[in-house]
């Protein structure tokens, strides 16, 4: 279901530990059975609503780590300015200030719900 990565540290006598498990997810858990598909970023921005936008983090973290993920791959936080990119729905709009306080409810809520929220495409996906 997710990814995880493996390392060696010989200098520690450290052979092939576990360090964590990630998922590359803007709306849940993939890859996985009896998992929730998540409203897509641009309908949560849409909704103009702080809680509502916390509520859908808490449960997308809720749900990864009831999976096993310790880090979430979202949310996406670039702004939406080309209208042909084909991942605006990924990110929170074209409003940067809309798009900045739905990226910080959201990634306070995955984070409450005991996932690391790693936030991705900062810049350049919207080319």
């Amino acid at each position: 279901m997710s990814r995880g990565t493996y390392f060696t540290l010989p200098f520690l006598r450290i052979i092939s530990t576990y360090l964590y498990q990630w998922q590359d997810s803007p709306l849940g858990v993939r890859l996985a059975d009896f998992i929730t598909a998540f409203p897509a970023g641009i309908n949560a921005a849409a909704s103009f609503n702080r809680g509502l936008m916390r509520s859908r983090g808490l449960f997308m973290g809720q749900e990864h780590r009831g999976k096993g993920v310790n880090i979430a791959l979202g949310p996406m936080m670039n702004i939406g300015r080309v209208a042909q990119a084909g991942r605006n729905w990924e990110g929170f709009g074209a409003d940067p200030f809309l798009a900045g306080e739905a990226a910080y409810e959201t990634v306070l809520g995955m984070q409450e719900g005991g996932v690391m929220a790693c936030a991705k495409h900062l810049i350049g996906k919207s080319v």
